[in-house]
């Protein structure tokens, strides 16, 4: 299941870069964060790659043996980004649209 996730993170990651570069950004006419969709779009696959960032940095402070706190038990975790995992209920609106 991790995998197919990555993978339509990675095809929408691509998508949203190719319509940034035909479209503009924010200052131009018709521009991508000009419309409420690109919004949308961005905030996803934004939050998207915040949440995949802290994976990758709590497996790799996990290996190094980072997260433990000096008793040897596991240290609590950084920040909670629940909130941006709820974001991925949007990828279907995304995908229709």
């Amino acid at each position: 299941m991790a995998i197919i996730e990555d993978i339509f993170l990675g095809l929408y990651s691509v998508e949203m870069t190719l319509k940034i570069l035909g479209m503009g950004f924010i200052f131009d006419d018709g521009a991508y964060l000009r419309d409420f969709w690109g919004v949308l779009d961005f905030t996803i696959v934004s939050s998207a790659w915040v949440t995949k960032v802290q994976e990758w940095s709590s497996a790799s402070d996990a290996a190094n043996g980072k997260n433990l706190t000096e008793s040897g038990e596991p240290a609590p975790e950084g920040a909670n980004l629940n909130a941006l995992r709820s974001f991925r209920v949007l990828r279907p609106l995304r995908t229709i649209t």
